[in-house]
């Protein structure tokens, strides 16, 4: 009998930080200016058990909203749907939502961070913030999809 490797699904997952745009209205530059974003990060992760990371982000949750010190932080309490969301969520729950992924096991982080050059993005995105997201993109899935499975 021939030997069959088990098939496993792996899921992908992603999201960015930051944006990819330089030019604010009439051309403006936004360099330099309150707001501006100076980086452009995506992250990927990668499993092939997404009900392990899903129980424990929502453990998580839960935890926090049954927890008193931290129920009562306004981003927890204004929201009855409230979700992990580093921007808005306080520095302790960063810290303490950083730490459970430390910890949980089953998964790979891919990221690519950005420096947003002018330069660069003149001469190799033609001044076009979509290629410039797509080419940070290309970097981040570059050889990270050749060993999948697709179906």
């Amino acid at each position: 009998m021939p030997d069959h490797k088990p098939i496993y699904k792996t899921y992908f997952f992603i999201d960015e930080s930051g944006d990819p745009v330089f030019y604010g209205n009439h051309k403006k530059i936004l360099s330099g200016t309150k707001g501006f974003q100076p980086y452009l990060i995506i992250g990927m992760i990668e499993t092939t058990n997404r009900k392990v990371l899903r129980k424990a982000v929502m453990g998580f949750i839960n935890n926090i909203k049954a927890d008193s010190l931290y129920n009562t932080i306004s981003s927890v309490a204004v929201d009855k749907n409230w979700y992990v969301h580093a921007r808005n969520d306080h520095p302790e729950i960063r810290a303490k939502f950083f730490e459970l992924i430390r910890n949980i096991k089953g998964y790979k982080a891919h990221i690519v961070i950005a420096k947003k050059d002018l330069g660069i993005f003149n001469s190799n995105h033609n001044n076009d913030p979509t290629k410039f997201y797509f080419d940070v993109l290309h970097h981040l899935l570059n050889g990270r999809l050749h060993n999948t499975q697709c179906q």
